[in-house]
């Protein structure tokens, strides 16, 4: 089973109300979910609401005819842009309510979350997160595959730097044709740019 199908087998059963798949769904998917949000948000005003945000993001999810009962299998359509638009959804809703009462109180100075939200930078924020969690998740992969081959295969993920870190170095030797070049999310490109950040 490859991580696409993981991932689609998780949302299903989290849309079905499988509980356990319900808890692993929020933890695979808290962090995405709240760095978008922290991104688009920034520090002002806004910010205080990111909690509050987050919690609706997983009850649009979760509710009963929510996001995920809505969502289907695709082979073409990633999760990732579906629980994108989920999100920003959301973040749009509170935007909303927070210009509607601003709207009632003609008399005071705009406040500073009446300026436009950084939605590319959040997107950013966001593709970050997943791509962090999705290297998370390999690593434990590795780290449980070695377990499982024995203590030799354990030393050589130990030594090649792979597990639960944030940089992972293939285990392989260059002989069999595998780079050893290290594996991180500041050598991922960002979207929109040749340049990689260093």
């Amino acid at each position: 089973m490859n991580a696409e199908q993981t991932c689609w087998t998780l949302v299903e059963a989290a849309g079905t109300g499988n509980p356990h798949a319900r808890e692993l769904f929020a933890r695979v998917y808290l962090p995405v979910v709240r760095a978008y949000l922290r991104s688009r948000w920034g520090g002002g005003p806004r910010s205080a609401h990111v909690d509050d945000a987050v919690q609706e993001t997983f009850v649009e999810c979760f509710r009963e005819n929510g996001a995920l009962g809505k969502v289907e299998r695709s082979p073409t359509d990633k999760f990732r842009t579906f629980l994108f638009g989920v999100v920003r959804n959301v973040a749009l809703r509170f935007e909303e309510r927070s210009a509607r009462e601003h709207a009632r109180r003609p008399s005071e100075l705009a406040p500073l979350e009446a300026v436009p939200s950084g939605e590319e930078r959040a997107s950013r924020a966001f593709d970050r997160a997943w791509a962090e969690e999705l290297l998370r998740r390999a690593a434990e992969r590795q780290e449980a595959k070695a377990r499982a081959r024995g203590p030799e295969a354990v030393r050589r993920v130990n030594s090649s730097g792979c597990g639960s870190r944030r940089t992972c170095r293939s285990a392989t030797s260059p002989r069999d044709g595998t780079s050893t070049r290290p594996i991180s999310i500041a050598n991922t490109p960002r979207r929109g740019t040749n340049s990689r950040r260093r």
